[in-house]
């Protein structure tokens, strides 16, 4: 129903823009025939409906793409079922495969190594750490007179130190 609207629509703004286009010239070129207003008209027209066509063209193509992907990750999650399955088989080989049916359907799926890694972040570095600098006898990055214990503050460290 709504894709008749549009056709409708699309058809019906071909006609109106057409039909101005004719006028518009006519009345800014009074010496341009008449037919030659109205081939131009009727192209300005056509040019209307050809973008509708356009994208017409593109929707049906994105609907076909989610269809396809959608299908495609049906096969996926059926393979995946059908080897966890086999993985409590009690003969080695049907194992073996079906642990093989998962490392291709993860290859083929993008799976850790196609994701990328995450840097790690400030606060899990953090017990790294202190545990590095109590193996240097640093006492955590701090001077030897604590976090704030007179002078002039604490003391900053890099790593070059």
């Amino acid at each position: 129903m709504r894709g008749r609207v549009l056709l409708a629509g699309s058809v019906l703004a071909a006609i109106v823009v057409t039909v101005l286009t004719t006028v518009v010239l006519l009345l800014v070129e009074p010496t341009l025939s008449k037919a030659e207003a109205i081939k131009t008209g009727a192209l300005a027209g056509g040019a209307v409906v050809a973008l509708y066509a356009l994208w017409l063209n593109d929707r049906r193509r994105r609907t076909e793409e989610a269809r396809h992907e959608l299908e495609s990750e049906k096969a996926d999650d059926e393979r995946f079922a059908r080897s966890v399955g086999l993985l409590g088989n009690e003969a080695d080989q049907v194992r073996v495969g079906a642990l093989h049916a998962l490392a291709r359907l993860a290859d083929s799926t993008g799976g850790p190594a196609a994701r990328p890694t995450p840097e790690p972040s400030r606060r899990s570095q953090q017990p790294r750490r202190a545990a590095r600098d109590r193996a240097r006898g640093s006492g955590g990055g701090r001077s030897e007179r604590g976090a704030h214990g007179g002078g002039e503050g604490p003391e900053l460290r890099t790593c070059w130190s």
